[in-house]
Parts: structure tokens; sequence; C-alpha cells
């Protein structure tokens, strides 16, 4: 009876024990929620439109950099802002899927969702990363660039021929997504659709409410501007496509040859479009209005990349390589007029450092804070400034600074993007004289991610310049 006795009280004293340790041991918790008042619903009616909004009156509650929780229609999205977490998100393969989560963007955008049309649609997703990184190499980026030189001069060239003021910012993603579109596709696909361009640019501010999953029913206009863009590569792919670069030719093949429908090669191609014409032509607007709006670093621009019109054809790699002073300009005007953002689907119940996120929810990765760390950019961090960069070239390779993503989700156009958006830049400043109206970023955007819009017109008048000598 003693042995037994003693027995019990040892297990009662290890058991307290294990529960003090548990009890001082630092325990994992969820990211705190933002404030909402409706239950499941949560901020389904404001986030679709004010997204970044939303963020920013987070870190005035929680802390800069601190993660948050949103309840949207109800899933629980859990957006980190920190390097050190973004890090971490990267890095957990096993339990936080980004295939997953592109598959449900996709099922949310009215995709096929029966089950072979589900099945072919993850085979494509395996292999997308590896075919978009093969075909869209540094290398082979110059030869889609070289393509798209006679197209993007033919714009600039309409440009010359306006009299009244334009607005910069609408004109450069017309200009550019056309010149993206006929060289991917080739002239057959603006000829016989030639609402696409201003359906796309409808359709760029409805992404959220149609991958969110929203019923049918908040989401009528969005539905019918993808429904259009999808109906327009329908028609087109309607025959074989025989022009454009291998990356779209080759994808197509490989969604005829297992078996895909003609509906599903063209919604494979309206979310390619995307990666192409989204942010790239609006990152040349806004750094083409940066430069403008500063005489002195517009001429040490014009003078750096003058050597790069002196052949027959433009010099992308010299614009590349040789301009550290319009490289920071560049990487200046996206730090400052843009976001990135990284969606993870967490498959099982996992931490990201400290905090702890449940399957089913959702993780995104916002670079936008970190872009705009007083102690990382210096005074007035919200405010263009090259310097930073060309006095830091260590910035552009900072985990403050990650306009592409990263992971497996690291953007494999970042190449093309890069090439296409300096080249098209170097020839407008080069080639005009742009006196535009001030403006700023603007913050009410509806989606995390992106390049946000002015705050107000980019009016700008345009003259041309006597560069004959």
């Amino acid at each position: 009876m003693t042995n037994l006795v003693e027995f019990a009280l040892s297990a009662l004293s290890l058991l307290v024990i294990l529960i003090v340790r548990r009890c001082r041991a630092p325990q994992a918790k969820a990211p705190p929620v933002f404030p909402y008042q409706i239950p499941w619903i949560g901020l389904a009616s404001t986030f679709s439109y004010g997204a970044f909004k939303h963020l920013l009156q987070a870190h005035r509650i929680f802390g800069s950099l601190q993660p948050v929780t949103f309840v949207v229609a109800g899933k629980r999205i859990h957006v980190f802002t920190h390097p050190r977490d973004i890090t971490a998100v990267y890095r957990n393969k096993l339990d936080l899927s980004f295939e997953k989560t592109v598959e449900t963007f996709f099922l949310g955008c009215d995709y096929p969702s029966d089950p072979e049309s589900i099945s072919r649609l993850r085979t494509l997703l395996d292999s997308q990363h590896t075919l978009f990184a093969t075909h869209m190499s540094p290398t082979k980026t110059v030869d889609i660039v070289r393509s798209m030189l006679p197209i993007m001069q033919s714009q600039v060239t309409k440009l010359a021929q306006h009299t009244e003021e334009v607005d910069l910012f609408e004109w450069s993603y017309s200009a550019l997504t056309t010149a993206v579109l006929t060289a991917m596709w080739g002239p057959r696909l603006l000829a016989e659709s030639p609402e696409l361009i201003p359906t796309l640019r409808k359709l760029d501010d409805d992404m959220l409410k149609l991958s969110a999953g929203f019923p049918k029913w908040m989401r009528r206009n969005e539905t019918a501007h993808l429904e259009a863009v999808i109906g327009m590569f329908r028609n087109y792919y309607r025959v074989p496509q025989t022009e454009g670069p291998s990356v779209t030719k080759d994808r197509a093949i490989e969604c005829f040859e297992i078996g895909c429908t003609v509906d599903e090669v063209a919604a494979q191609n309206t979310f390619l479009v995307f990666g192409f014409t989204t942010n790239m032509p609006r990152h040349a607007a806004w750094a083409t209005y940066w430069v403008s709006q500063d005489r002195h670093l517009l001429e040490r621009i014009r003078n750096e990349i003058e050597p790069a019109f002196k052949r027959e054809e433009v010099d992308t790699d010299h614009l590349m390589t040789k301009c550290p002073v319009f490289k920071a300009a560049w990487n200046e005007s996206i730090r400052v007029s843009g976001s990135a953002q990284s969606s993870r689907s967490v498959l099982r119940d996992t931490k990201i450092g400290e905090y702890e996120v449940k399957e089913g929810s959702i993780v995104l990765c916002v670079s936008r804070s970190a872009q705009t760390l007083e102690d990382v950019w210096g005074p007035n961090p919200e405010e263009f400034n090259a310097d930073r960069f060309l006095n830091n070239p260590a910035l552009e390779r900072s985990p403050y600074f990650r306009p592409f993503g990263g992971g497996t989700s690291l953007c494999a156009g970042r190449h093309m993007a890069a090439r296409i958006g300096l080249t098209f830049t170097a020839t407008l400043l080069r080639q005009f004289e742009i006196d535009a109206d001030r403006t700023e970023v603007s913050i009410e955007s509806p989606l995390l991610a992106g390049t946000f819009r002015p705050k107000d017109t980019m009016r700008a008048k345009i003259r041309e310049r006597d560069i004959a000598a």
C-alpha cells in the first residue's frame, strides 16, 4: 500500500512539473484578428475594394510588421509582413502550398470544376514554374524582348503624334500591353479581339472578388469581364497557335496534349496574360513619371542610356547592366509605387515564427510594409529618392525589398519584365520631354499586391526632343 501511495505521489509530482513547464514555455498563438462586426461575413463587404487600407489600419492597431488575421466570407486570411516570417513561409513547402492556392484561385474564377478538368489543372500547375523559368531565362528573354521592339517603337511613334495631354498611366498600360500581346500571341489576337485590352483593364480590378470565391450575385460585373476575356481567347484557339515565342506556344501544346478543352486553354491563357501585363506597364509609367519630375536625375539617366541607342536596334543589355543610375531609379519606383504578394494555402496546422496558423486558412506574404520602413530606407520612406539604391546597391538584394516574391512562387518572368520595362522607359525618357501634373501613389487599392494607381490622373504634356545629333 505504501509503495502504491509513493507511486501515486511521484506520478502527481511529475504531472505538476510538466504542467508548470508547459505554462512557462512560450505558446504558439494565432495572429491577432482585425476587428469586424458581422459573424462569418467579416470584412467581405470592404476588403474587396480596400484591402491595403485595412492592412495599414492593422499596423496602427497591432504595430508595424506584426501579422494580422482578416476574416473574409468565413475564411481566415493571415497576412505576414516581417521579412523573417516571410522567409519562414517560403521555406515551409510541406505545410504551406503555393500550388493549392493557385488551384483555388482558378476555381474561384469559374475554371471548369469537373474532376477531369481539375486533374488536368493540377498537372499543368506541377509543370508551370519549370516551363516558365526555362522559356523566360535571361538568355531567352533577350529574344522575346527583341521581337517586341518594333511594336513598342510603333506605339511610341503614335505618342509623338499627340498634340494634347495624355494620361501617362493609362497610355503606358495600353501601349506596352499591345506590344506584349502582339509579341506573345501574334497580331491575330488583337485583330480578332480589339476590345481585349480595355476588357483586361477592367478585369484587373476584379481579381480579388473573383479569386476569393465570392458568390456570383456579388460579382456579376466581374464575372462578365472574365467571361469576355476567356471568350476572346476561346475564339483565338479555334485554330492552332502558330505565332509567338515558345513560352506561349509550348504551353498551349502541353494543354491540348493532356486533353484540355478549348475552354480550359482559353482560361489558362487569360491568367497567363495577367502575369505579363498587370504590373510591368504601370511600373514603367511610374518610373517615367518620377524621373521626369527631377531634371538633374533625368539628365544623368539620359547620358547613361544614350549608348544603348547608337545601334540600329536598342542594346537592352546595356540598359540592364551598365546603367546604375537608371536601374536605381527603376528599383526605387517599384519600391515606392508597388507591393508584392505571395499566397499559400495551409494544408495542416503549422507555425510561422511564433504564430500558429490552422489548416484551411490562407497565408499572404505582403512586401509593402517592409518596403517603407524608415529604419531601413531612411527619412521619408514613402517618397521617391533614387539615391537610396544608388548609394547602397545591396538594398536590391535585401529581404526588405522583394518585388518578385520568393520561394517556389518567385516570379519566373522577372527578367523579361525588367528588360521590357527598362527599354520602354528609356525610350520615352530619351525621345520626349514629359511635363506631368504632380500626383502621388494612392493606397486605395483593392489588392495587397501590384502597382498602385495614382491619386489623380497622371496627365502629361508630351513634346518630342531633337535627338538627331
